[in-house]
């Protein structure tokens, strides 16, 4: 068979799910609705929201998807709620459902496009492997960006509540306050854990579960200083002052240790995408130049083991940049 009798099948199936996914949407538009409706009562707008540390929520089944089907496989499985868990922390408005959808998708459309660019049908293998997992790198990648972005948002946040103690607020009030008064993402979880005391679950399991949500150290160390006040007494006040000078000084020594290790993951950057730059000029240049490689099985073999040693390479040298604060 032709490399285009292989595509046509494989576009008509990503067209096929593009169309059930525009569908799905298009039903789930009263989900929507109820987001809108509850997010005027203190809820962030996003999925059901998790009270329990054994995943329960305020209604009464997770919603996975809008395809009964799916829902009933995906109901249960802890894979499933991790994943849940995952989109809500990287602040992505998508059902795991729609998620694995993509996750498909991406990795039919990674073969398709290796079998367009003439690659022999084995390089179409690894090819939807990468293109499965480009979904999870960048589901990662957000959540990094938003745990970042949190940790900035902190030291404001606990000044704030601070603030609010000394003037007389109580702690639930402190906590909404910064929920009102701060922008993203730090008034959406503030303002989660208010709307999951809201709703009948208790304090400390609300700052837990903000704990699940956003995995930070700083947050943790601001969580569990909360619950050990709360339940031994002292000046919050006071706890939280310290704990916000704490964790500014170690932003301050962490951005020092990044200036100076920029050096050293600059250089892991540059071994790692050296050699693909000069194989894409060469390809350019002198197409002969690497054609036995690929023409012959030792030749695919070397380049696969070279590859992969560059990969280990780049990751050992990025790993030896990272210095823990």
């Amino acid at each position: 068979m032709d490399t285009l009798g292989l595509v046509l099948p494989l576009v008509a199936f990503l067209a096929a799910m593009g169309l059930v996914l525009a569908v799905t949407n298009l039903f789930g538009a009263e989900r929507e609705v109820l987001q809108e409706r509850l997010t005027g009562y203190g809820q962030p707008t996003g999925h059901t929201m998790a009270i329990g540390g054994t995943g329960s929520t305020i209604l009464k089944e997770r919603e996975f998807s809008g395809i009964p089907l799916v829902q009933s496989l995906l109901s249960g499985s802890s894979f499933a709620d991790q994943w849940a868990v995952d989109l809500v922390a990287a602040g992505l408005p998508l059902r795991v459902g729609e998620y694995l959808l993509l996750r498909w998708i991406s990795a039919i459309a990674f073969a398709a496009v290796a079998l367009l660019a003439g690659l022999p049908s084995l390089f179409a293998i690894p090819a939807a492997v990468l293109g499965f997992y480009v979904p999870k790198f960048y589901v990662g990648f957000k959540q990094q960006q938003r745990v970042g972005k949190f940790n900035d948002q902190l030291v404001d946040a606990l000044s704030m509540m601070a603030n609010a103690l000394k003037s007389g607020s109580s702690f639930l009030q402190a906590i909404d306050l910064v929920a009102r008064e701060l922008p993203a993402p730090v008034s959406e979880e503030f303002g989660q854990v208010v709307a999951e005391v809201s709703v009948g679950a208790g304090l400390d399991e609300a700052l837990t579960n903000l704990t699940k949500r956003i995995k930070s150290y700083d947050l943790y160390l601001v969580v569990t200083a909360m619950i050990i006040q709360r339940q031994t007494g002292g000046n919050l006040a006071e706890v939280l002052e310290n704990i916000a000078y704490t964790i500014r000084e170690r932003m301050r020594l962490l951005r020092q240790v990044q200036v100076l290790t920029a050096q050293q993951r600059l250089s892991a950057i540059v071994v790692a995408l050296l050699p693909l730059f000069l194989l894409i000029v060469l390809s350019l240049t002198t197409p002969s130049y690497h054609g036995p490689f690929l023409a012959s099985t030792l030749g695919r073999i070397m380049l696969a083991v070279a590859f992969v040693f560059q990969v280990l390479g780049f990751v050992v040298m990025n790993r030896l940049a990272q210095i823990d604060v």
